[in-house]
């Protein structure tokens, strides 16, 4: 999924004019900055979908659930996203800008965690193994 992901931009790379006017965003697209963190919660739940322990339980439904509230919490559908992710990825300027920005989230991300004495080899998601599996056990 995710060499899919990055197959897909390589080729948005190549095929972007470079040159042109500045484009103005519509207002059906979500600002930038929602977008890029947007853009990290999807890594940080990408990450936890792809986890072993998470698969080998079957819990991915549980992250899709996740995907969906991360979403609720702005006031968008996945179909919102998916068409201000087109119009981002028209532009590779724009989704470098966007990609850059929510490695820096999570960057700050990690940070925090390793000044609170966290296991900084992990990002924990809003979402922790242990609740996935007590949502396992009640559904």
């Amino acid at each position: 999924m995710r060499i899919l992901g990055f197959a897909l931009i390589l080729v948005v790379l190549g095929c972007s004019n470079t040159k042109g006017p500045t484009r103005e965003r519509p207002s059906y697209v979500i600002s930038e900055d929602s977008m890029a963190i947007l853009i990290a919660e999807h890594y940080v739940l990408n990450t936890i979908s792809q986890d072993r322990e998470v698969r080998k339980k079957r819990l991915t439904d549980f992250v899709k659930i996740d995907q969906k509230q991360l979403y609720d919490s702005f006031n968008i559908t996945q179909a919102k996203f998916d068409t201000s992710m087109q119009y981002y990825l028209e532009d590779y300027r724009d989704m470098i800008k966007l990609h850059q920005t929510a490695m820096e989230l999570l960057s700050a991300r990690m940070a925090e965690l390793k000044a609170t004495g966290a296991d900084s080899a992990r990002i924990e998601p809003k979402i922790s193994l242990e609740k996935l599996e007590a949502r396992n056990k009640e559904g």
